[in-house]
């Protein structure tokens, strides 16, 4: 995709894979083989060290790091990288968004600081900071159930003012100001990426043109498959079918751990194996035994999927 058209379609919410050793540093390997899958399975882009990367357990150092292995690993791929660069201070959200995009990135996204919350007017210098420091996109990442601040639509239109603020990654989980987003993008107003698992078939149902998803780690060819038959066939049929093995899984996702259960997930499907850094714990034996119950037959679902394009 060429970055001047914009982004849209189906981003993968990558996770860092980190090794087993006591620091539990930056697994190499691994990252470039869990890209490798996005990128085969047809993905559009990634975005790296949001929620599911991790990052509020990682140095801002380590964040870089992550993001320069990325580049590399993305440099025959025709993957855009988004980098997350939010940060508890606007010196760091500055510094994190000016090395993203000296390397390679084609936007950054960027949470608010999640311990004072912020009013709409720090929150509009916070952004306009981000903006004015780089000459690619910004998108904002709503998910006041981190954040402690709920934005409303006229909120979300204001920021999206500023020069340089294109799109919004909603994960509030609320389905009709998404819609809502939606409706008002085809006018001209900021552009919504879905970023809440159980949403994505209304999402796109609803005329969505792209979407963050944490379930790219597990499922890659089952979530691209979901996107085909919505956006590309117009099938709603075989998206509902589809939609019967993925809706589990994001839902247990949200009811178990995220994190944990991501990482469980991409272990059941052989992609990565990876446990969360402390102080998240991983699934318990049981819980990730539950979860299989879910993974395998999507997996199974997965080998048939040619037949539904």
């Amino acid at each position: 995709m060429d970055a001047a058209l914009g982004l849209s379609g189906l981003f993968g919410a990558m996770a860092t894979p980190f090794g087993a050793d006591e620091d539990r540093t930056i697994d190499v390997k691994q990252t470039e083989a869990l890209i490798t899958r996005m990128d085969t399975a047809g993905v559009q882009g990634i975005v790296t060290l949001g929620s599911s990367g991790e990052f509020m357990s990682m140095t801002n150092a380590e964040r870089m790091r992550f993001t320069e292995i990325v580049e590399s690993a993305t440099a025959e791929t025709s993957l855009q990288t988004v980098v997350h660069v939010g940060a508890m201070t606007t010196a760091e959200a500055v510094q994190l968004s000016r090395h993203a995009e000296a390397h390679g990135a084609a936007a950054v996204m960027a949470v608010t600081p999640y311990y004072e919350v912020l009013t709409i007017r720090e929150t509009e210098e916070y952004v306009k900071a981000i903006a004015d420091s780089i000459g690619i996109p910004v998108m904002l990442y709503h998910i006041p159930g981190c954040t402690g601040r709920k934005w409303t639509f006229d909120e979300l239109q204001r920021l999206g003012q500023i020069d340089g603020v294109q799109y919004v990654k909603d994960s509030s989980g609320d389905f009709p100001l998404l819609v809502e987003l939606i409706e008002a993008s085809e006018q001209g107003g900021i552009t919504p990426f879905c970023g809440y698992d159980t949403l994505m078939l209304g999402a796109l149902a609803n005329g969505v043109t792209g979407a963050v998803w944490g379930a790219t780690n597990v499922i890659p060819e089952l979530c691209v498959g979901l996107f085909d038959a919505v956006i590309r066939d117009n099938d709603l049929t075989a998206a509902k079918e589809l939609w019967r093995v993925i809706h589990p899984i994001g839902n247990f996702f949200l009811q178990n751990g995220y994190l944990a259960s991501l990482k469980a997930g991409a272990d059941i499907a052989g992609i990565a194996h990876s446990d969360p850094r402390l102080p998240m714990l991983p699934l318990t034996p049981e819980e990730k035994q539950q979860l299989a119950a879910h993974v395998e037959p999507a997996l199974a679902r997965t080998a048939g999927l040619g037949a539904l394009r």
